[in-house]
C-alpha cells in the first residue's frame, strides 16, 4: 500500500516538474530578423514562419515592422507595403490567417522580425505604435505598376495606399497610365478601377490621365501612382 502510494506521489510530482519545465521554457523562438530585402526574398521568411506554424500547430506566428523616423517632405512608405506585400502572400497560402499578427512598431530604422510564439509564451515588449501617416504639402510617387519601389513585377498594392487616403480625407490619386492607343488606356482605366474598388478606395478620389507612349506594346500598358495632397488636389471632395 505504501509502495503504490509512493509511486503515485512520484509520478504527480514527476508531472508536475515536467509541466512547470515546460513553461519555463516557452519561450518566444526570433526565426528572423531583417532590415532591408527584396520580396523575393522577405517571403521565404514569411514561409519559413509558415513551415514552423505548421509544425507547431499550438503556436502563434508575430511579423514585427518597426517604422523608421521619418523624413522631412517624405512619405514613408516601406514598412505599409512590405505589410501589404506580405499580406497578399500569407493569403495565398494555405494557413489559419489568425494564426499570423502583424505588429507595427518604430525603432531606430526599418527592420522585420519574425517571432514563433508557443503556447504559454510571454511576449516580449513590441513597442508597438501607431504609423505615421502624414504627407507631404507636395505630390509625392507612391508606386508603379512593375516595382512598388522594392517588388518588382507585383501587382499594386493598394492596402496601403487606401490608408493614406483614409488618414488623409481631402488628398487623392493619380494614376498615370501609359497606353499605345485611347483604347488601352480605357481598357487599363477599367482594369484599374476594379482594383481600386476592391481596395475600399472610392473612385472619385483618383484622377487617371493618358500618356500615349510609342514605346508600349498593344496590351501592355503600365501606370504610376501619385499621391496628392488637399492643396494640389482638385478632384472636389
Amino acid at each position: 500500500m505504501k509502495t503504490s502510494k509512493f509511486i503515485f506521489l512520484f509520478l504527480f510530482f514527476l508531472t508536475l516538474s515536467q509541466i512547470f519545465y515546460g513553461q519555463e521554457k516557452s519561450e518566444p523562438n526570433l526565426i528572423a530578423s531583417i532590415n532591408g530585402s527584396g520580396c523575393e526574398h522577405i517571403n521565404q521568411y514569411v514561409d519559413e514562419l509558415i513551415y514552423e506554424l505548421e509544425k507547431n500547430p499550438a503556436s502563434t506566428g508575430y511579423i514585427v515592422i518597426s517604422q523608421e523616423p521619418k523624413k522631412p517632405k517624405e512619405l514613408n512608405l516601406r514598412p505599409f507595403i512590405y505589410q501589404d506585400f506580405m499580406s497578399v502572400h500569407i493569403k495565398q497560402r494555405k494557413i489559419d490567417q489568425s494564426r499570423l499578427k502583424f505588429i507595427r512598431s518604430n525603432g531606430s530604422k526599418f527592420k522585420v522580425d519574425f517571432f514563433l510564439m508557443p503556447i504559454g509564451a510571454v511576449a516580449p515588449n513590441f513597442n508597438e505604435a501607431i504609423w505615421d501617416l502624414s504627407i507631404p504639402s507636395k505630390p509625392g510617387f507612391f508606386a508603379e505598376e512593375n516595382g512598388i519601389q522594392l517588388c518588382d513585377e507585383t501587382p499594386l498594392q493598394l492596402n496601403a495606399f487606401s490608408e493614406f487616403l483614409n488618414a488623409n480625407p481631402n488628398s487623392g490619386g493619380r494614376f498615370i497610365v501609359h497606353a499605345e492607343s485611347l483604347k488601352d488606356f480605357r481598357k487599363e482605366k477599367a482594369r484599374l478601377t476594379i482594383e481600386i474598388k476592391k481596395a475600399h478606395i472610392s473612385p472619385i478620389r483618383i484622377k487617371f490621365i493618358y500618356k500615349k507612349d510609342k514605346y508600349v506594346l498593344p496590351d501592355h500598358s503600365y501606370s504610376y501612382l501619385w499621391l496628392i495632397p488637399k492643396s494640389k488636389n482638385n478632384l472636389g471632395h
